[in-house]
């Protein structure tokens, strides 16, 4: 216990390992307060600070350590900007929205922001940001990556593409059982949309998660 969990001593006295004092809250078998067993020490363990993140595009595993508070914090990924154009008959083209990012089992979501409109002449409006839910802490919309600024030919511009939503929870110990091992989405961010200049690509969208 004292290798594992520190002391106070000498002496050391097991009231000095109640969960809260000496062992870490994750350790749900050990009491806050009154009896105090040995027993109650099997497989307890001492959690430890540390941080996880992915900001490149993909699908990524995590498996969930020992923790006394957990934060997970998704953001979905901007949609590109509108191309432009100086040409009548051909406007530049919309961009493409930019994807979600997820945690399986969470129920967190960010949504990506909506596409830049292509434009001849006048500039659209910036595109709708992307919505969140799930989150405990923050469900933004347009709290995540920022969308593509459209593109922009002489006197015309793009719109710009919608940025991504975001979404944060915090968990308890308990709350998601140590060692589940999550699937964790990171979305691409829009294309740009074509014209005499094209618009801008929306930022990948992210996911940080860090315990202690």
């Amino acid at each position: 216990m004292r290798d594992e969990f520190g002391n106070w001593g000498p002496p050391n006295y097991l009231s000095h390992y109640y969960r809260g004092q000496l062992t870490t809250a994750n350790n749900l078998n050990v009491p806050a307060s009154g009896p105090i067993y040995f027993s109650q020490f099997f497989g307890a363990v001492r959690s430890v600070a540390g941080s996880w993140s992915r900001t490149s595009p993909g699908t990524y595993s995590f498996t969930v350590p020992a923790y006394s508070t957990l934060r997970i914090d998704v953001r979905g990924a901007g949609g590109g900007g509108g191309g432009s154009t100086y040409d009548a008959g051909a406007a530049g083209s919309n961009g493409t929205a930019g994807g979600a990012a997820t945690v399986s089992g969470t129920g967190l979501r960010g949504n990506g922001g909506s596409a830049g409109q292509g434009s001849y002449y006048n500039k659209p409006a910036k595109a709708t940001n992307g919505s969140a839910s799930g989150g405990n802490v923050l469900n933004s919309t347009g709290g995540g990556a920022n969308g593509g600024v459209g593109g922009t030919y002489g006197a015309t511009k793009g719109g710009d593409g919608g940025d991504g939503g975001r979404a944060v929870s915090d968990y308890g110990p308990g709350a998601i059982a140590v060692g589940t091992t999550l699937t964790v989405t990171v979305p691409t961010g829009g294309n740009g949309g074509a014209g005499q200049v094209a618009g801008a690509k929306g930022t990948n969208g992210a996911v940080y998660i860090s315990w202690s």
